[in-house]
């Protein structure tokens, strides 16, 4: 039986490449982490500009000037706008994604390459028609209109997305549920959800 030997330069070539290795990602990481820094340190700074120095005396004024109630309020929005959006696209993207995974369909082909165009359409291509829509129905300036426009331009990617998701999850787990008498709505909602 013959023992692949390694050689005595093997080893130091291992570390040496690590430590380029790491060298690498520690210049990455820092890439990084400066903006951070520098975001941290005008935030406290009473004359923050564009360098980046440790202030003299730090201060939280900064953050009162901009916590004002019109910068309060374009938060809630946005943040009523994104979560909603984010939930809504979840909450329809789950079901319609679990038979694209699952079953095999007769158009299931077509559906997904048609969702993958979707994901490709610009969103500035039916920003004018959906404009149009919404001065004719008077949703201009409406939180949940916009919330559901959202929720509908990022739909064909998160159901794609979550389609891979639960093709990575072994069917094997769902027939178990099964066999101890969950239904698939159950099954989805108890095992595959959580994995």
């Amino acid at each position: 039986m013959a023992v692949l030997s390694l050689g005595p330069t093997t080893a130091p070539r291992r570390v040496f490449s690590a430590a380029v290795a790491y060298a690498v990602l520690a210049v990455v990481a820092v890439a990084f982490l400066v903006p951070f820094g520098w975001l941290i340190l005008s935030s406290v700074n009473p004359r923050a500009t564009l360098s980046s120095d440790v202030p003299a005396q730090l201060t939280l004024r900064n953050f009162s000037e901009v916590l004002t109630p019109e910068n309060l309020r374009a938060f809630g929005n946005s943040f009523a706008l994104s979560g909603g959006a984010a939930l809504l696209t979840l909450l329809v993207a789950t079901p319609a994604a679990y038979p694209l995974s699952r079953y095999n369909l007769r158009f299931g082909r077509p559906v997904l390459y048609l969702l993958l165009f979707s994901t490709g359409l610009p969103i500035t291509a039916i920003m004018v028609p959906v404009y149009g829509l919404f001065v004719q129905l008077e949703l201009v300036d409406s939180i949940p209109a916009t919330t559901l426009f959202l929720a509908a331009t990022g739909l064909p990617f998160a159901i794609w997305m979550m389609k891979n998701f639960m093709d990575g999850v072994p069917i094997s787990l769902e027939e178990a549920a099964w066999v101890d008498g969950a239904s698939a709505w159950k099954a989805l909602l108890r095992v595959v959800l959580p994995l």
